[in-house]
């Protein structure tokens, strides 16, 4: 994993109870993907987007290298 994936994880490990687990990702391949609530693994992000895209999936596994930028809901 890359320095970069690796700052990823521990910003999500370590959220501050004091932010909502939500705001929207924006990816290397320039999606932009809301979400309500995730689930970090050593490399992988599981991110809940609350409500199903057009395919009906609420649920989106991404790798953290691929990660772009976050923006914060109500912040």
């Amino acid at each position: 994993m890359n320095m970069t994936a690796d700052a990823w994880r521990m910003m999500f490990e370590n959220w501050p109870s004091s932010i909502d687990r939500k705001g929207i990702i924006l990816t290397k391949q320039n999606e932009n993907i809301p979400f309500m609530d995730f689930l970090i693994s050593n490399s992988l992000l599981l991110i809940d987007r609350g409500t199903p895209d057009a395919h009906g999936a609420r649920k989106v596994v991404l790798a953290l290298d691929q990660l772009a930028a976050i923006r914060l809901a109500g912040t």
